[in-house]
């Protein structure tokens, strides 16, 4: 409320003495019009030159893009007429490309097929080297026969038909003897493997009777355990069977002496055999159950018969007066 804002160098000096005594709120809503106001005056819209620029600058940007959109159309164009050309080349070369592919794997497989055959010879050659270097070995062993032939067929005066001959019947000879020799070790190589078979066969029947004996054993083993409980039990059944016939014994004898004594009472029961314990007891359980009514009776008649004596209480109390006087 207290400031005061002067626009002297804005609104120049004819706004002075209007705006040097205004408020804050006032002097700015003020600003803001006339600001407005001047803003609005200088806009170049209504400005011919600058109109006529902006369209020139406009054609000028459209005629670019007229340009602009000529050249693409030429270059799409031009790559439809490579995309004709190039389309074919690459159909011819994928065709060209799988050719390839296929006589590579063709080749392959030759290669593979040749190296197969390369190992296959090889093994082969080491093979006849091998078998070269033992017919060599053979010949050198043998070189020794071959210069004593040589040296018989000159010692001798036989022709050589003579001597081949009889080369023939000795070779026919050795031939004879080396099938007898591979017969008797074909039979040799034969009785080997059964007697081999039978061993086994032995060996397995040994095996199975070990195996049975070892069941039977655990199975005499078993029985002994249960003979020697059941010997226990047996013994037990003894024992027990002892101490009861020793109690049965004494239960009759004292059946028997209860007996005679209930006969011997004068009451007159008559005499039971001794081996029938049975009526024995029956008589004695007789004799007992009728003295014990009889005692019964005898106590009931001596009470009745008795003065009435003082009870304990009253006896007591009685003694003590005596005393104390």
């Amino acid at each position: 409320m207290g400031n005061v804002i002067v626009f002297t160098c804005y609104f120049g000096t004819s706004y002075n003495s209007g705006l040097s005594h205004c408020t804050f709120s006032s002097c700015l809503k003020a600003f803001i019009t006339m600001d407005q106001t001047l803003l609005h005056k200088q806009k170049p819209e209504d400005d011919p030159t600058v109109l006529r620029g902006q369209r020139l600058d406009l054609e000028a940007r459209c005629a670019e893009q007229e340009l602009r959109k000529a050249l693409h159309k030429e270059k799409e164009a031009a790559m439809r007429e490579d995309k004709l050309t190039v389309v074919p080349f690459l159909k011819s070369n994928d065709v060209q490309r799988s050719r390839a592919e296929q006589q590579a794997k063709e080749e392959r497989k030759r290669i593979n097929e040749l190296e197969r055959q390369r190992c296959t010879l090889v093994h082969e050659l080491t093979a006849l080297r091998l078998r070269k270097a033992r017919l060599d070995r053979s010949v050198q062993q043998h070189a020794v026969f071959a210069a004593y032939v040589k040296k018989v067929s000159q010692a001798v005066e036989q022709e050589p038909a003579q001597l081949m001959h009889s080369f023939g019947t000795l070779m026919n000879c050795a031939n004879r003897l080396l099938q007898i020799m591979q017969h008797n070790l074909d039979c040799a190589q034969k009785a080997r493997s059964e007697y081999a078979l039978h061993h086994q066969q032995a060996a397995d029947v040994i095996l199975r009777g070990n195996n049975a004996l070892g069941a039977l054993q655990r199975d005499l083993d078993n029985v002994q355990s249960i003979r020697m409980n059941m010997e226990a039990q047996w013994s037990h059944i003894l024992d027990t069977a002892a101490k009861k016939t020793l109690e049965l014994g004494t239960i009759k004898m004292a059946s028997l002496n209860l007996s005679q004594f209930v006969h011997n009472s004068k009451s007159g029961y008559p005499l039971v055999g001794q081996e029938d314990t049975v009526k024995q007891l029956e008589q004695v359980n007789t004799f007992i159950t009728y003295s014990t009514d009889v005692l019964l009776a005898v106590k009931k008649t001596q009470e009745a018969l008795k003065p009435r004596l003082p009870n304990e209480k009253e006896a007591k109390a009685t003694m003590n007066h005596r005393i104390h006087y």
